[in-house]
Parts: C-alpha cells; structure tokens; sequence
C-alpha cells in the first residue's frame, strides 16, 4: 500500500533531508545538468522569520536557475508554497510521496521553470552514488515509470 506520511514524519523529512539532490525523474529534461532543493529560513522584512523552498537546477548552458517558494502551510504529506509570505501568489505544491527519514525523499511537483511537474527521487549528498534499494523501490512504486537518471556534477 501507499501509505502517506504523518504531520511529524513530514517535518523530520523537511529538517533531516533539508538538502537533496535529484538522481531520477519521470521525465527527460535536455537542460538539465544537475539540480537540488532545499528548505530553510531566511528573515523577510517585516514578516520575520519565513520557512522557504528552494529547486535550483543547473543547466547544460552552466547557468544556475533558482525557484524559491514560501511555505505558506504544510497539510498531511502536502507542502503548500506562493511567492508571497502572506498570500498564496501563484500557489504551488510539493507532494512528499515516499521518505525513509534519513537518505531520500521521492516529491510529485512543484512546477519549476526548468523542470515540469513530475515524479522525482532526491537524495542526500552521502547516499546519492549508492541510493538505496528502498528509496529506487519507492520512485518506481510512486511513479510508476522507468526513470532518467542525473547526477550531481553534471
């Protein structure tokens, strides 16, 4: 079965797998080189502290593309995001679907400018040449597709 992960079990993934990096995606993007996101707290003027989410994809050109995103409000294994703090602008999401707390996370979107909507498996730097069966198991599970691979220099 598919089972989705708990509120505390979302938040372990945010802060333990705050840095990961993309080995496969349910689709080809010729661009792109390398990419990886990140969550993490930055203060904005009068709004104070604000939780963040980046993807930043490198492409081919050497250009680095940035997408950073609120986190206005996390629902189940759902992470909502805007261009804003206070209002959701252009309201996004990021859908955590499979996490083994410690090495991967396998997301559904958001949509970033280099990168459409899809299904990927993200890895932390330490396991990314050696993922782990379970983290490959649960792409393919969640995915359902036969992955393009990446890497993390390109």
């Amino acid at each position: 079965g598919t089972s989705s992960l708990s509120a505390s079990q979302l938040s372990e993934v945010i802060t333990l797998l705050n840095r990961t990096y993309m080995l496969q995606s349910f689709e080809y993007s010729p661009d792109v080189q390398c990419a990886y996101q990140i969550f993490y707290y930055t203060k904005v003027g009068t709004y104070g502290l604000q939780h963040k989410y980046n993807t930043i994809v490198l492409s081919r050109r050497g250009t680095r593309l940035p997408s950073p995103l609120y986190v206005t409000r996390v629902v189940n294994s759902t992470i909502h995001l805007s261009n804003r703090p206070e209002v959701p602008v252009s309201p996004t999401e990021v859908k955590i679907l499979y996490s083994d707390l410690r090495s991967c996370m396998v997301t559904k979107g958001p949509y970033a400018k280099e990168l459409p909507q899809a299904c990927r498996l993200w890895l932390t730097d330490s396991f990314f040449a050696e993922p782990p069966p379970e983290c490959t198991a649960g792409f393919e599970r969640h995915c359902k597709s036969r992955p393009f691979s990446y890497n993390i220099t390109g």
